[in-house]
């Protein structure tokens, strides 16, 4: 089977790049030939597969993604035309894919929400955008979509009627990795020791690219109302590199500074989540949050936003996913049930532990390749 893999930009460490990316192995290991386009590649390319950059025209990055989608359809007639059967699976949306990854939220229902329709209609990156998600999964396109949160999907039909069996569910699909080691203590205290975290000192950790499209700010607001006897046993753990300035002025503005951490890019997520005690994600915004369902498979306790598209997984576990519309009442109340007694974090621990062995946090790109393998029969 030969295949062929749309995405616009490639970075190390993206939740839709790992997913692209462990897709990518799952495929090759199965013998089926590999070309990945893109538009934009940052780090080394892999030797096992063929990367191809193709040129974009335009000034915005609207204008670039409606380009890339051309120049990707433009690709694979001329391929089709030598006589290739192949199969076109895209990471980002524009019409004539044959397989979309659905890893954003439904963007004409949640821009109804912030914009007027007159707004949507003028302003040209929504329009542009809007475009190109209506090409995926209006009734005429033939697209199918592989979907990973059962909101996105009733979203997604809502808006455009999208028949029921044009849709593929994916589980999660973690490394293996993410999960508690034979030797969990001392990789644990080898990581704290590095990160300069005291042994007594409860960890509470955020992890995203964005800090503030996460709640970072949120947590830094609940973690200052905090009674001092719980403050002075806490440290916070924040790996982000984006906006991580406004972060920083926001602690310093709350008195706070010498209680947070700010660790940047991190390539050592699995060692850092062994580290801590607890996660905190009050995300604004989340359409899957990858970061939780790791945390769970390691027996991380985790306190998330009902926006997190993964929510269900942290409710059915046990532990706590904070209501829509966010309230930071809510959130310190969570804070003050957890660090209040030591032994409540223990508790959830090892709830958390016994939840995350039984679960299917890993099989997503073998799930993807058998669809996609159902093309040849």
């Amino acid at each position: 089977m030969k295949l062929v893999f749309a995405i616009y930009s490639y970075f190390p460490y993206g939740g839709l790049q790992k997913d692209f990316f462990r897709l990518a192995q799952e495929v090759l290991s199965r013998g089926w030939l590999l070309t990945v386009l893109a538009a934009e590649w940052e780090g080394e390319k892999p030797e096992e597969f063929h990367v191809e950059i193709l040129k974009t025209r335009g000034l915005t990055n609207h204008a670039r993604m409606a380009s890339f989608g051309k120049a990707v359809r433009d690709f694979v007639r001329e391929e089709r035309r030598k006589g290739e059967k192949l199969i076109l699976l895209s990471f980002n949306r524009f019409g004539g894919a044959d397989y979309y990854f659905a890893a954003d939220n439904c963007l004409a229902e949640r821009a109804a929400r912030k914009h007027s329709r007159l707004n949507l209609t003028l302003n040209p990156r929504y329009r542009t955008m809007l475009k190109l998600e209506e090409e995926v999964f209006s009734k005429r396109s033939g697209t199918k979509i592989l979907y990973i949160v059962d909101a996105q999907k009733e979203e997604y039909r809502k808006i455009y009627g999208t028949p029921e069996e044009r849709f593929f569910y994916l589980p999660p699909g973690i490394d293996k990795s993410c999960s508690l080691p034979e030797d969990f203590q001392e990789k644990r205290e080898k990581k704290r020791h590095e990160i300069l975290v005291d042994p007594e000192l409860k960890l509470i950790v955020l992890v995203g690219a964005n800090l503030v499209t996460k709640g970072a700010d949120r947590l830094l607001e609940a973690f200052a109302c905090l009674p001092q006897k719980i403050q002075r046993k806490c440290r916070i753990y924040l790996a982000g590199s984006i906006t991580e300035k406004k972060c920083r002025a926001l602690a310093e503005k709350l008195g706070i500074t010498d209680r947070v951490i700010f660790g940047g890019a991190r390539k050592d997520v699995p060692e850092l989540l062994l580290a801590s005690d607890l996660m905190v994600h009050p995300a604004r915004e989340e359409a899957t949050g990858t970061v939780l369902v790791e945390a769970l498979a390691m027996g991380l306790p985790v306190v998330c936003s009902g926006a997190c598209g993964f929510s269900s997984y942290v409710r059915d576990s046990g532990n706590i996913v904070l209501p829509e519309p966010f309230s930071s009442q809510e959130l310190l109340a969570a804070l003050i049930s957890l660090l209040a007694d030591p032994s409540t974090l223990k508790k959830l621990r090892k709830r958390t532990l016994a939840y995350g062995r039984k679960a299917d946090f890993y099989s997503r790109a073998s799930v993807c390749a058998d669809i996609l393998a159902k093309e040849e029969q």
